[in-house]
């Protein structure tokens, strides 16, 4: 992705590589410790269960290990961006795992994203949960004992290396334990060091039993690490061997007692996922499995015929005399005067409750009082709304046995309740998908789709539905590059040369307005299903013409639209056909608009099932209109404008952040909580303490020895002393000031290496006159950007000749004051 980076008025912690390191002693236990590095570098493939945790987009790193598919383990403050204790729920910014990679630049290994963290009462760990269980990959089991004084253990993670600031790549060493606790225990190397970059890295150890996680890193003398003078040779790791007990209910009480993914595409047998305990995988007959699920590039579903496919449970799964619940995305494929399930427990005689379709073609949630032929009645809750042919909609049942109450969610909203007058039996058959029982045979076979099927042992709360209305599908931070942290890896590219500014969230894209837009290579959303789509929009100047913060694109038009209208106001918009006309536009347009230079929350919903669009503003419904027409856009989604006429058009003038691409319709409490949740910045200014925050390693010792003012990057270039030899036709980059006393020599020289492209280093080198590119002779250096400012506020951004002199500032025009190099991007 090309970009060019505007001024700063302070220095970004964005998104770096990896954080391990090779040293000559350990230190002692007295520093923060934040990874561990050592020794070695891990062979291909070494350790997969080694996490690797992105808080932020950016603003840390850190480190974990996987325990369960679905659950890391690490330590609380790799997860903690502000002053804010950590707590259990959702995390308030986007925290992204990568496994399986050992070396960080590979295409291997697979990302997962975070949707809840539950740290630990007083030990200092956490646990994370993604967003779907990790495949191929052995979690690691944990002791089942504290290791012994003088026990081999070894500590992997991805953090600094003795010369590396952010080497990329996994890095293991062996440690000695030198002192126990009952939390915790010590342990030293005369080779090796822990160092920023990984709180939270696993320490383990390994004996023909195999691999055991004895505990997880949390400060370091760092010894011998880049940037670091501490001489101590100890670190500290938090035991996990006693928490079996507190992982075992943390996982149970937040997972399904039965959870089927239905991603297969072949054979009889459908998964049973759950970590909660016994699995209860179901026995296919007659349906197809891997048709397309609700997400693009997401778990697949499997149809049913509404005659007589079905899969089955060999047991029972819940206690339905107790609480339960049940929740699946359904698609139906046709309507029909009977009652459809789409899951079912069954007795011997009848199920005991179903949820799917009514006989009038209303969604339904419904119970038998007992387990008899006729099943003693009907007891239901029936929603006013019912399915839509073809599009796909969230349904949950919950049920108290205290009460003996019935609820229905629809989408995650609750739909209606019903109370039981007997009281409830347990249902001791099994579990069926796409069917259930009516006296002692099978029946109301569901017609259509489904995917992720969950039942619950306890009733969940309406938030916690709510937050299973919507799939994630992209999520972009855009500090200053298109990464997507939703775990499915929609990376971002330019049309034109998007600039990176300030933003309400720490960076944010700015666009001119004119010809500048980001995309992604393919569809993130299905357009003809339910989506939600949301930003922080910020407009620099009006116009009299549309112009989108998101947008997702056909082939000649964008199909939908969030962002200003003509008008000037707040909309949210559809084309009802991908034609150069773009067929009928139907639009959502606010009585407000943007105020220039005010950051705003947009976010849009198309609800397939209720055949409407809504625009939020800040939160808060700014209107809603009916939509019947709907197609999918299958080219792409983009940021900061959309298409028109098969062209770039739509063209954002200002700045975009944050935004989410949610494939289902949220709930406004939902809507209400991307606004509420999105980080501020505030929290972020330096990163949680235990955890590489990418601030320059050894600044403050640059600043008093060389004048200079390093603050942050990615590193990819560092700062090295001007004596160094060329490597082949790369040298370094040289920058020259009209103050003395900056630099080692005393002639206001300052160098810099580039390690690897792309690369940015953020710093404040003032009177910047001349920059020298690092190549050695015509043709070879690395294609180098500076950003600049005068001491009056203006801006340019210069491109360094890579084999030759710059000159800006003083340098470029006896008429220019002197400038101020604020950041040096490497681009290739």
């Amino acid at each position: 992705m090309e970009h060019n980076s505007g001024r700063r008025g302070a220095a970004r912690l964005r998104l770096a590589g990896a954080v391990l390191i090779a040293a000559s002693t350990v230190a002692a236990a007295a520093t923060p410790a934040f990874a561990v590095a050592g020794g070695e570098a891990a062979a291909t493939g070494a350790y997969p269960f080694v996490v690797k945790l992105d808080v932020g987009d950016g603003i840390q790193t850190c480190s974990g290990a996987l325990i369960a598919p679905e659950w890391a383990i690490t330590a609380t403050e790799c997860l903690g961006t502000g002053s804010t204790p950590v707590a259990t729920g959702r995390p308030t910014v986007p925290i992204t795992a990568m496994l399986g990679r050992t070396e960080l630049a590979g295409s291997g290994g697979q990302v997962r994203s975070v949707v809840r963290v539950v740290p630990h009462a007083s030990r200092g760990v956490a646990l994370v949960r993604f967003a779907s269980p990790v495949t191929g990959i052995t979690p690691v089991a944990l002791a089942t004992a504290q290791p012994a004084t003088d026990a081999t253990v070894r500590v992997a993670g991805y953090g600094r290396t003795t010369t590396a600031w952010i080497p990329g790549a996994l890095q293991s060493a062996q440690f000695t334990v030198a002192t126990t606790s009952a939390t915790g225990f010590t342990v030293t190397s005369a080779a090796a060091a822990a160092c920023r970059g990984d709180a939270g890295a696993p320490a383990f150890t390994e004996s023909a039993d195999g691999v055991r996680l004895a505990g997880v890193s949390t400060t370091s003398g760092q010894s011998g690490c880049f940037g670091e003078t501490a001489t101590g040779n100890t670190a500290e790791e938090l035991r996990v061997d006693d928490l079996a007990t507190w992982v075992q209910q943390s996982v149970a009480q937040d997972q399904p007692a039965g959870r089927w993914d239905l991603r297969e595409t072949s054979g009889t047998a459908l998964a049973d996922s759950t970590t909660a305990g016994t699995a209860h995988p179901a026995t296919v007959s007659g349906a197809t499995l891997g048709q397309a699920g609700p997400v693009l590039g997401g778990d697949t579903a499997v149809r049913f015929d509404g005659v007589n496919d079905y899969a089955a449970t060999g047991a029972a799964v819940v206690n339905t005399a107790a609480d339960y619940s049940v929740s699946a995305w359904v698609r139906v494929s046709a309507l029909s005067t009977g009652y459809t399930n789409a899951v079912a427990a069954n007795g011997t005689r009848t199920s005991v409750f179903g949820l799917g379709k009514s006989s009038g073609n209303k969604w339904v949630f419904w119970v038998h009082p007992t387990d008899s032929d006729n099943g003693g009645g009907l007891v239901e809750v029936v929603a006013t709304t019912g399915p839509k042919v073809g599009s796909w909609a969230h349904l949950a049942g919950v049920f108290t046995a205290a009460d003996r109450k019935l609820t229905l969610y629809v989408n995650g909203v609750a739909a209606g309740s019903a109370t039981m007058t007997s009281a409830p039996w347990n249902a001791t058959g099994t579990v069926n998908i796409g069917r259930g029982l009516y006296a002692g045979t099978g029946g109301y076979y569901w017609a259509g789709d489904l995917s992720s099927v969950k039942i619950w042992n306890r009733a969940l709360a309406a938030t916690e539905l709510g937050a299973q209305a919507g799939i994630g599908a992209g999520r972009w931070s855009l500090q200053d590059t298109g990464v997507d942290s939703s775990g499915f890896e929609r990376r971002l590219s330019a049309a034109g040369d998007v600039d990176y500014t300030d933003g309400r969230v720490r960076d944010s894209a700015l666009f001119n307005g004119a010809d500048q837009v980001l995309a992604t290579s393919a569809p993130v959303l299905r357009t003809d299903q339910s989506f939600t789509v949301s930003a922080w929009v910020r407009a620099d100047k009006l116009s009299t013409g549309y112009t989108n913060a998101v947008a997702q694109d056909g082939t000649r038009t964008t199909m939908f639209g969030l962002g200003k209208s003509s008008t000037n106001k707040w909309t949210f918009w559809t084309h009802s056909a991908d034609s150069d006309s773009g067929g009928t536009l139907v639009s959502v347009t606010a009585a407000s608009g943007p105020t220039v230079g005010t950051w705003a929350h947009l976010t849009g919903v198309y609800d397939a099932n209720n055949n409407k669009i809504t625009l939020y503003v800040n939160g808060a419904p700014a209107g809603s209109t009916a939509l019947t027409t709907v197609w999918h856009a299958g080219s792409r989604l983009t940021i900061g404008g959309g298409r028109w006429v098969a062209a770039n058009g739509y063209f954002w003038p200002g700045s975009v952040d944050e935004v989410r691409a949610i494939q289902g319709a949220l709930t406004p409490a939902e809507v209400q909580s991307l606004y509420t949740t999105t980080p501020t910045g505030t929290e972020t200014a330096t990163g949680a303490a235990l955890a590489e925050n990418f601030a320059y390693p050894g600044a403050a010792k640059l600043l008093a020895d060389q004048n200079v003012k390093l603050l942050s990057g990615d590193g990819h270039i560092v700062a090295i002393n001007c004596a160094t030899a060329a490597d082949g036709d790369i040298g370094l980059l040289k920058v020259y000031t009209t103050d003395e006393t900056i630099g080692a020599d005393g002639v206001g020289r300052v160098c810099f290496k580039v390690l690897g492209a792309p690369g940015r280093l953020d710093l404040e080198v003032p009177g910047v006159y001349e920059i020298r590119g690092d190549g050695q002779r015509s043709g070879t250096g690395h294609e180098v950007t500076a950003d600049l400012t005068t001491d009056e506020g203006d801006e340019l951004s210069v491109d360094v000749d890579p084999a030759g002199s710059t000159q800006v500032g003083l340098g470029a025009s006896p008429d220019n004051p002197p400038t101020i190099l604020l950041r040096l991007t490497a681009k290739g």
